[in-house]
């Protein structure tokens, strides 16, 4: 985040490329640190764990918006570190496994899954982050799974529709369909009911004294779309979903195209 400036209704719309997870953005790191140089704040916003993000983290960041907005985190303190309350924890994860759907808790510093379901949870890590995670603690029975501490809870390959498992669990939970294409269909995130990454930026800002009018928000899936709207300055990854764009001001290039180092040039916060 940092000084909207001029905020430009017209940046370039580009056909967005197919992920690669194991190579970094060309350009956008060195354009991170210059613009940090320059005296802005660039936080990470993402829906992985605290536990997942690491090696990113390393790479200069001030700090990041985790668990879909659950948890912040700035300068190395901690100021939100919310789970998911255990009474609901507990009716995910019955429903989950009686539809046989192989998911993962995620906690801040740890993350877990069901015994027969570890090896699968296992290949889907390595392909959306290879490297800077701990490994998945297998769970063996309903109890143990229900006591973990969750932020935030993803699943794959499910069977049925994603509505029909949040009225299976009932109160107290919010669903976004998966934004990697990477893992497949069927894969969702299941999180607090009302939380969102805008709940989380808003707290960074607060924390930094930025105001919201100052803030500059990117993303390019479902679970960014309260993040977008709430910004200053709501920027969508071209070839983002069509509700995503909806919400944006602007749309930028994606990360295979240094979007993020022509987003800071464009609004002169480069220096």
């Amino acid at each position: 985040m940092g000084s909207s400036r001029d905020h430009p209704r017209d940046l370039p719309r580009r056909r967005r490329h197919p992920r690669d997870p194991r190579r970094g953005p060309p350009g956008n790191l060195e354009a991170v640190r210059r613009v940090q140089a320059a005296g802005h704040h660039v936080l990470l916003a993402t829906g992985r764990p605290r536990s997942m993000i690491g090696a990113l983290l390393d790479l200069g960041f001030h700090g990041a918006v985790a668990s879909a907005g659950g948890y912040v985190e700035i300068g190395g303190e901690i100021l939100t570190d919310a789970a998911i309350d255990p009474d609901v924890v507990a009716r995910t994860v019955r429903v989950l496994l009686a539809h046989s759907v192989p998911f993962l808790l995620e906690g801040s510093t740890a993350l877990a899954g069901p015994e027969n379901a570890t090896e699968h949870l296992e290949r889907v890590l390595q392909t959306v982050a290879p490297t800077g995670r701990p490994p998945v603690e297998a769970l063996r029975t309903e109890a143990e799974l229900a006591a973990f501490p969750a932020s935030k809870i993803a699943y794959f390959d499910s069977p049925v529709p994603h509505e029909q498992l949040v009225a299976e669990i009932g109160d107290g939970i919010d669903v976004v369909p998966s934004s990697i294409p990477e893992i497949g269909h069927g894969a969702g995130e299941l999180f607090s009911a009302g939380l969102s990454k805008a709940d989380g930026l808003a707290t960074a800002a607060a924390a930094l004294g930025v105001d919201q009018a100052d803030v500059i928000a990117v993303g390019d899936g479902p679970n960014d779309i309260e993040m977008l709207a709430w910004a200053g300055l709501g920027v969508a990854v071209t070839g983002s979903r069509p509700e995503v764009l909806a919400v944006a001001d602007a749309t930028v290039a994606g990360p295979e195209e240094s979007g993020l180092a022509e987003l800071f040039a464009r609004l002169d916060l480069i220096g």
